[in-house]
């Protein structure tokens, strides 16, 4: 075979020449040309330095050709391996700028895990490409640039994956190679971040320094950024102060909403009016693209109509552009609604003054808003008729700011129940934008009212259509179909609202009560003790739960629950009436005086507390105190026959005459009919569970309580952003009278 065929190499082996080796070729001649004569087949015989007779030009060999011909291909063996280890080097090297960019995917896709897998990758491959550079002497192909990166995506990726002091590490690692000032700027701004997550300020500020000092002075953005992270290292240690040095140079170089925001959070921890009030001026005098206010609404409306449909928009540009001036609306309306209470002397009113006045030239649709907060202010105040003509205002002014308007307007007059303008108004809210839930919730409102109940059904179905989280149109809509007797889908209304807001009391109330209506008392009582959890301490939740309890025949657990109504608030004489009449009913006199005496404590004009009390001393034998209690009662109330039939019915206990005392009663029983006195004794009669001693003056003949419980459950609903809604009153579910007459018969 010819030693000039090119041999077959794999990756990593170096070609070595055979034995046989000539530069030249077959035999190891130098040259072969002769005349073609001089041989026969045509081949030139060897030129020598002896023999030149007979050269002439003539064709050249064939072995010169092939010779000619690969070397031409092939350059010597030694460059031949240079060569090879060169191509090595460069696939290595892409090899490694593969992983790098995979690894930025990973990041960019939020996968920290992948990500750091592939740059752990990458280094083992940018080692190998290292040694395979100094191995091979390539030097002129090394190139600092590779580990710098590969050395970064693994810092980054460490710092992704809270693994910080690897991070520290290898940031470290490259601020050793002596890369350039800008990169190990950046270096340090990232060291600077990790001490800032690891609560080490003070380090975190060191290190934004240092990178402040290496960045060049056209790196206004650079700068910006880290005077904004020193900004804030000092407020996290409270040093406002110096934090407002750095905001403020921070504004200096490239002003921004974020930056000038924060500084005036730092001026107003301070409490500095005067500097708080410049830094908002310079705040609403930042520059940022604004689209047209008409086009804007126009677009707003889109956007919502879109959002229900399901469409997207096309226009990118006009997005980012409506996106900008939202985030920006943002930190200046914030801004308002921090300094409105704190600027103006006399309350809110002059702050809002303030602001709508500084507002209106540069931002109009903001100092609207604000007038409009105003006048809810107006209304937190019950200046009503200040609130009313604010809202007026603006019935002429913008659309959008008309709806928000006659939306308030609307709720204003729905609380002050003339129905019909708060109707008018509504309409014109929900003409104006239909597909505002707000609106169509008062709408709603006024139709319950009229007693249109289908009609306010399907307005709150639209509402809950238009915004899905809508709490109020879903709790009206509850509310609504627990008036119509829809029970089921009442259930299920406040059921998705539980989802929504699931700590809401009222929300867990409802339900409980849907289920009692259904008679289902066990899903009821476990709703009643989710709503425990919610609210330990209210005395009411905590004694409906008692007398559901006894309902179901546990009355040790019912009594419990009536008990710590009693401790939660101790003043409820339904509480204290029901816990008394039980006590007595299990023959427990002494703990029913100490109830008894508490609602005469209560009640110090109700002679019937005292009887009761008399009367159970007297069940417990204690005859001489029951005696004195009756004719103390009697000296301060000389006219109540009650009170005269049991003093004649003791003193033939005590031994006392009862003459006095017959006569007595005989002259009053002339003057007013009376009927028979009770028999002696407390008769043991069965007691509802849903027993409660509500209307102390309606006594039945024999001088015992009658009693009767009705339920009023909450009202509707908080206010959504700037406007105020009514809520329905649900009605009252009466629940099963109990006569408690004879019970406590003396």
């Amino acid at each position: 075979s010819n030693v000039w065929d090119k041999p077959n190499l794999t990756r990593g082996d170096r070609y070595v020449p055979s034995s046989n080796f000539s530069p030249l070729g077959g035999d190891g001649l130098y040259n072969q040309m002769a005349s073609p004569k001089s041989n026969p087949n045509g081949d030139a015989r060897p030129m020598t330095a002896v023999f030149g007779a007979g050269y002439r030009s003539g064709q050249i060999s064939n072995s010169l050709k092939s010779f000619n011909n690969k070397k031409d291909k092939f350059d010597h063996p030694k460059d031949t391996v240079n060569l090879n280890a060169q191509e090595e080097a460069k696939i290595m090297e892409k090899s490694v700028h593969d992983l790098l960019e995979k690894a930025v995917i990973f990041t960019l896709q939020g996968d920290y895990i992948s990500c750091l897998d592939t740059a752990k990758e990458a280094g083992k491959k940018e080692r190998m490409f290292t040694k395979h550079i100094e191995s091979n002497k390539l030097f002129d192909q090394q190139d600092n640039n590779v580990t710098y990166a590969v050395w970064l995506t693994l810092g980054v990726a460490y710092q992704r994956n809270s693994m910080f002091e690897e991070a520290i590490s290898a940031y470290t690692y490259l601020l050793k190679k002596k890369v350039p000032s800008v990169a190990s700027a950046k270096l340090r701004v990232n060291m600077g971040n990790i001490y800032f997550v690891q609560e080490k300020f003070r380090l975190a500020i060191k290190m934004y320094r240092m990178a402040i000092d290496q960045i060049p002075n056209d790196s206004k953005e650079i700068g910006h950024k880290i005077c904004c992270n020193i900004g804030k290292s000092f407020v996290k240690l409270g040093q406002y102060r110096e934090a407002i040095q750095n905001f403020e140079r921070a504004i200096d170089e490239m002003p921004d909403f974020k930056s000038a925001f924060d500084l005036l959070l730092c001026c107003y921890a301070l409490g500095d009016l005067e500097k708080m009030r410049s830094v908002f001026l310079k705040l609403i005098s930042i520059p940022y693209a604004c689209l047209d206010q008409k086009a804007g609404d126009d677009k707003e409306i889109a956007c919502t109509m879109n959002k229900i449909t399901g469409t997207k928009s096309i226009d990118s540009l006009d997005e980012k552009l409506r996106k900008e001036q939202k985030e920006a609306d943002k930190f200046i309306r914030n801004a308002a609604r921090l300094l409105a209470p704190v600027l103006g002397k006399d309350g809110c009113i002059s702050g809002y003054s303030w602001l709508c006045e500084k507002l209106k030239d540069k931002h109009p649709r903001i100092s609207y808003e604000l007038e409009i907060e105003m006048a809810v202010e107006h209304l937190k105040g019950r200046e009503y008729h200040k609130s009313i003509a604010s809202f007026k205002k603006f019935e002429k002014i913008d659309r959008l700011m008309k709806t928000m308007a006659t939306t308030n307007l609307s709720s204003i007059y729905f609380l002050e129940q003339d129905y019909k303008q708060a109707d008018e108004y509504a309409n014109m809210a929900v003409q104006h934008t239909r597909y505002n839930a707000s609106a169509l919730v008062n709408k709603g409102n006024c139709l319950f009212a009229a007693d249109d109940l289908d009609g306010a059904r399907s307005v709150f179905l639209e509402a809950v259509g238009v915004q899905a989280d809508c709490v109020e149109a879903i709790y009206n809509l509850g509310l609504v179909n627990v008036r119509i007797g829809q029970h089921d889908e009442a259930r299920q209304a406040f059921e998705k609202l539980h989802s929504i807001i699931p700590n809401d009391p009222c929300v867990i109330y409802q339900i409980a009560a849907t289920y009692e209506e259904q008679n289902n008392l066990d899903d009821a009582i476990k709703w009643l003790n989710v709503l425990i959890t919610r609210v330990p301490n209210d005395a009411g939740v905590l004694s409906r739960l008692g007398q559901l309890l006894c309902e179901q025949e546990e009355e040790a657990h019912g009594l419990h629950y009536q008990l710590e109504s009693y401790h939660a608030y101790p003043f409820d004489l339904d509480v204290i009436s029901w816990i008394g009449v039980r006590f007595v009913k299990q023959e427990m006199y002494e703990k029913s005086i100490e109830f008894f005496t508490q609602a005469a404590r209560i009640q110090p004009n109700e002679v019937q507390w005292m009887l009761m009390i008399s009367s159970c001393h007297k069940r417990m034998g204690e005859y001489s105190k029951a005696y004195e209690m009756y004719e103390a009662i009697h000296s301060e109330y000389p006219n109540n026959t009650e009170c005269l039939q049991y003093l004649v019915s003791i003193c033939s206990y005590v031994g006392k005459p009862s003459i006095v005392f017959q006569q007595r009663l005989n002259s009053l029983q002339q003057n007013v009919e009376q009927p028979k006195p009770p028999e002696e004794g407390i008769e043991q009669q069965q007691l509802s569970p849903t027993e409660n001693i509500t209307n102390y003056d309606d006594r039945d003949s024999m001088g015992a309580l009658q009693t009767k419980r009705g339920i009023v459950l909450p009202m509707v609903v908080e206010p959504t952003k700037n406007v105020g809604k009514k809520g329905i009153e649900r009605e009252e579910i009466s629940f099963s009278d109990v006569d408690v007459k004879d019970i406590l018969q003396l």
